[in-house]
């Protein structure tokens, strides 16, 4: 990291610390402060920070990181303000939507990481099942508890064909 950066880095560090800080001492009525500044808007601020960082200054793996921070700082930040009526249990989807955005992101601002697609897209598909069939993921959870065995024997079986393909090329 260059000096510039260094010396942005910590006078936004200390400014987040100064103001978190006076929001300990000093209790304050509910109004702008718990709206503006709260652990949940500083992770979204973290969160576009890095993705700033990741487009403005040639480093396009923050977006990933930026990306992810900031929609798990808004789903808290929502949470927080009463806005979100579904209980936590519901929401465990929404964790590998937002990864597979963060793939996505990742894939469109730096095109030469074109594997980040595939994740994304699976990961988004997972979760619209889950989102879309809240029941259906404990009977899932049920058959993959039967049938787990049947990964493993794909996997040796797997790893037996390429012995044998191994062994066949030596000789």
């Amino acid at each position: 990291m260059s000096g510039r950066k260094h010396s942005a880095l910590g006078w936004i560090l200390v400014l987040i610390g100064a103001l978190l800080l006076f929001n300990h001492w000093y209790p304050y009525p509910r109004g702008w402060i718990p709206i503006v500044l709260n652990w949940t808007t500083v992770l979204m601020a973290i969160g576009v920070g890095f993705f700033l960082a990741g487009i403005f200054h040639r480093d396009r793996g923050a977006v990933f990181p930026g990306t992810f921070l900031f929609l798990i700082g808004l789903l808290f930040f929502l949470n927080d303000q009463d806005l979100i009526l579904l209980p936590w249990w519901r929401l465990w989807p929404l964790f590998p939507l937002f990864l597979g955005v963060a793939f996505i992101n990742l894939c469109i601002f730096d095109p030469g990481r074109k594997r980040a697609l595939f994740p994304g897209i699976f990961l988004i598909i997972f979760a619209f099942i889950f989102l879309l069939l809240p029941g259906s993921w404990n009977e899932l959870f049920y058959w993959a508890g039967k049938l787990w065995p049947i990964v493993l024997i794909i996997i040796g079986l797997h790893i037996l064909w390429k012995s044998f393909q191994r062994e066949k090329t030596k000789d």
